[in-house]
């Protein structure tokens, strides 16, 4: 059993829902270019606190094929619409940043 098989055995002891990859289904697409990263990602395909309020992207998150898919930097996209949208409007950028 790999260090990364014993993480998810952790979390499901502790509620998590871990939802395990079909065999030989590994991510199209890396973001990050480690082998610890693609090595964990093929482990699951869903991996999410049992409140819901914490979650790990799946491989099909990254390549954009999963039904509920959103894009890995979406969090990033929208602050930065959301700043865009508030310079544009007059206001000053640097009240976001202290």
């Amino acid at each position: 059993m790999t260090l990364h098989e014993r993480f998810l055995g952790y979390l499901a002891a502790r509620g998590w829902t871990v939802l395990h990859s079909a065999a030989g289904t590994g991510p199209a697409i890396v973001p990050a270019n480690t082998d610890n990263h693609s090595g964990f990602l093929p482990l699951y395909a869903q991996l999410s606190s049992a409140d819901d309020t914490c979650w790990f992207l799946s491989a099909a998150d990254y390549a954009g094929t999963a039904e509920n898919a959103f894009a890995w930097d979406a969090f990033r996209t929208i602050s930065l619409d959301a700043l865009f949208e508030q310079v544009l409007a007059g206001g000053k950028a640097t009240a976001l940043f202290g």
